[in-house]
């Protein structure tokens, strides 16, 4: 999930992406049409180099797994991106980064949830065997629980920054499921797609750069797919942790934006991945998280800003 309002007291806004302005211009005549992988003719691709195009979602699975437990997951180096735009992706973490050393108040912070939520990250980091290639890129992940605001449930990864709301940790009944989340924008980050699209964004027609987005999403199920299982989490709850996202955009008459697949195409999608590859179930992880949520609940309602516009999560 990369494009959608955010918090206009922090500096995501003003900072932006060019490739934004031409999808942005193009969303309201296309908002009608559903499931998004259905109205951009072949051709769309012809204006994306070759080299940009969508991974193959097979490749992550049929690469040689690292151990006997591990699957195979990718991690895309930047020295592939031109040097000028891997300076402005630089940039862009470090002011992302610099906007979150202003905290909230005491009263309106969860040290808990962060801490909670950071130990998922590093799980899913080791499970994969990724400390190594993330300690030699461009920049590092960072991780930080949005709990001055009163949110949608979302999480959004921008340049090696991870936002999750304090809403989403509340919207989901174990750790499996909101592992499933951050490995999703984790694999945004180890596949490089803010990058990509940074580096093709002059080259794409609007309909070409929407529906790259939408492939990015396709990607990053898959290899948070295979992140989660690497952390022995249980596989279903990738499709679970969206059914729950879909039931709250139902409940608030929300749909889905240009840029995001069909979510039940999605569902369905993750949902034949762990039957094809015989993926096993496991018991779910709830310990510690009934604290995580008293703690967010706890929030002092006065201190907390809300956000505006409607954002769609992950």
């Amino acid at each position: 999930m990369d494009d959608f309002p955010r918090d206009t007291s922090r500096p995501f806004l003003r900072l932006g992406w060019p490739y934004l302005m031409a999808v942005a211009f193009t969303m309201p005549y296309l908002s009608c049409i559903a499931p998004a992988q259905s109205y951009l003719p072949t051709s769309a691709y012809r204006v994306i180099p070759a080299g940009l195009k969508r991974a193959n979602i097979n490749a992550i699975w049929n690469g040689a797994p690292a151990d006997d437990r591990r699957i195979a997951v990718q991690f895309v180096g930047r020295t592939q991106f031109a040097q000028e735009n891997r300076a402005r992706m630089r940039a862009f973490h470090q002011d992302y980064v610099n906007a979150w050393k202003a905290p909230y108040p005491a009263a309106a912070s969860c040290p808990q949830a962060q801490r909670y939520a950071q130990g998922i990250l590093q799980r899913l980091i080791d499970g994969s065997d990724l400390q190594q290639d993330i300690s030699r890129a461009d920049y590092p992940v960072a991780l930080f629980v949005t709990c001055g605001v009163m949110d949608f449930p979302d999480a959004i990864m921008k340049a090696g920054v991870l936002e999750i709301s304090a809403e989403l940790m509340l919207a989901m009944p174990s750790e499996d499921e909101i592992a499933a989340v951050i490995a999703h924008e984790l694999a945004h980050y180890t596949l490089a797609h803010d990058a990509k699209k940074l580096e093709v964004h002059a080259r794409l027609s609007p309909y070409a750069a929407i529906r790259l987005a939408v492939d990015h999403e396709y990607d990053a199920d898959a290899e948070g797919l295979a992140l989660i299982v690497n952390a022995g989490y249980d596989p279903d709850a990738a499709s679970d942790a969206m059914m729950i996202i879909r039931a709250i955009l139902h409940a608030r008459s929300l749909q889905t934006d240009t840029a995001h697949p069909d979510i039940t195409e999605r569902i369905r999608s993750l949902q034949q991945q762990v039957a094809r590859r015989n993926l096993q179930r496991v018991p779910r992880q709830r310990e510690g998280l009934a604290a995580v949520q008293a703690e967010i609940r706890q929030r002092p309602a006065h201190l907390l800003s809300k956000r505006e516009g409607t954002t769609f999560p992950f």
